[in-house]
């Protein structure tokens, strides 16, 4: 049986939204050009077909997120040409998908919250608008997008968040367009079909769907311990879920304004951090001179860097030695980022293989610096590595005068009253090679600090 790609491009717009429909198309498009005719033979769709079609995308340069998008919408544009009569041979051949709904429940795990909060969908500009949306209404204690639109058009849908602000900052400056204006002209079923596919590509357990951020936020809440009467006057909209959360107490608006922050910062924790990035395309001063407002995302933010002093000892000329070029230390290369958990995330896609800023093993994540420690590290290095000096016993306030050759007594560790022969200087001269005469004749020779001995 020849399935024709033009009535496939009918059937898409007869039955899907404008804005889901260009996926769809684009999707045909490439279909097509895959056939390489107009129409394609339906018994020749297997596991087979969908991933040589998938290994096509690739090879005209399609992204792995779009790739599966394409395989994912071809598979729900097929669904109709089987048949209820082909269903086990439909279910064969797109096996290798996964199932488009894994279950009907909207419960979401925090895991799942939080990947969903950081996902990159910026290759894909209608999902990553559709996203945007979604969370500012995830923010908004799970503010309903219809009370969005009405807000919208009452000019009273005003960010209060700083997770609102930066959302609402991303999304005009991406698009050029009004983030209200937007809201108010949404179309909530191309809206909703746009949730359903960020929901498979972030492998979510369940359907995302506008009402799923009800118990996104409620999941984020339980994980902040927050008392159930809390959660039930803070949340925005009634589900089931919260229903069975709804208490007789009252609570004041600043407990509730209070709560619905604590979430949104365990969900995308919006407070300023310490970051530590290292830097490989160059040196770590550079890099810093190099962040600006010509990086988009960091306009508005609150952003500051921190360089170590490089080490004193590679800057010096050594006594007698010609100055040599010396590769950057470890340290060199470090350079600290105060900023908030989603800068330091763009941050680390932005500068891709240049630097690699160290993230949480568990959740791949920028991971912070505590600010106690930050603080005393920053210490230290003002204070600098020349006037932390170590003290020996019965330190000198000069160092002696020494020279190969020359007879020296330890005076100080196990060896006390050693006499030994001056044999090496280290370049430092901090250490010091002497050699004894033992029994039998034998020659040792041990490396000893200067404060250690003294020249006879």
């Amino acid at each position: 049986m020849l399935i024709s790609v033009e009535s496939l491009r009918q059937r898409v717009a007869d039955s899907k939204s404008k804005s889901t429909a260009r996926y769809y198309l684009a999707m045909l498009n490439r279909l097509e050009q895959f056939v390489d005719a107009p129409d394609f033979d339906l018994n020749a769709v297997n596991p087979g077909f969908v991933a040589d079609f998938g290994d096509f995308l690739v090879r005209e340069g399609v992204t792995p997120s779009s790739v599966k998008l394409f395989q994912m919408s071809f598979r729900a544009v097929m669904k109709d040409s089987f048949g209820k009569e082909n269903a086990s041979k439909f279910k064969a051949a797109f096996n290798g998908l996964g199932s488009k709904n894994v279950t009907m429940e909207r419960s979401m795990p925090f895991d799942e919250v939080v990947r969903l909060a950081s996902l990159d969908l910026s290759d894909q500009p209608l999902l990553q608008n559709s996203l945007d949306i979604f969370l500012y209404s995830l923010f908004s204690a799970a503010l309903p997008i219809d009370s969005m639109k009405s807000m919208a058009a009452e000019g009273t849908l005003r960010p209060v968040l700083p997770h609102q602000r930066r959302i609402l900052r991303r999304f005009e400056l991406r698009t050029r367009k009004s983030f209200t204006k937007c809201i108010e002209s949404l179309d909530v079923k191309g809206f909703s079909d746009n949730l359903s596919i960020i929901g498979q590509l972030a492998g979510l357990s369940s359907t995302l769907s506008p009402a799923t951020a009800a118990d996104a936020w409620i999941s984020a809440a339980r994980k902040c311990d927050i008392p159930a009467d809390l959660i039930a006057a803070s949340i925005q909209v009634e589900t089931d879920m919260a229903k069975k959360l709804t208490g007789k107490k009252q609570y004041e608006q600043w407990r509730i304004d209070e709560t619905r922050l604590t979430v949104a910062n365990r969900i995308s924790d919006e407070r300023l951090h310490w970051y530590v990035m290292r830097c490989y395309a160059e040196d770590s001063m550079t890099m810093a001179e190099s962040f600006g407002p010509q990086i988009p995302f960091l306009r508005g933010e609150a952003f500051r860097s921190f360089v170590p002093p490089p080490d004193a000892a590679l800057d010096k000329k050594l006594p007698g030695k010609k100055r040599k070029t010396t590769r950057p230390t470890f340290m060199g290369s470090l350079l600290f980022i105060n900023c908030t958990q989603d800068v330091a995330q763009q941050l680390k896609r932005y500068l891709g293989a240049d630097a690699y800023i160290y993230t949480h093993p568990a959740t791949s994540l920028p991971a912070p610096i505590s600010d106690r420690e930050m603080l005393t590290f920053m210490l230290l290095c003002e204070v600098s590595t020349d006037t932390i000096t170590y003290h020996f016993p019965t330190r000198q306030t000069a160092l002696p005068a020494i020279e190969k050759g020359r007879t020296a007594r330890i005076t100080h560790g196990n060896a006390v009253g050693q006499v030994g022969i001056i044999e090496k200087i280290s370049h430092d001269r901090y250490k010091v090679s002497l050699t004894f005469s033992s029994l039998g004749g034998a020659r040792v020779t041990a490396t000893v600090p200067i404060e250690f001995i003294t020249p006879l």
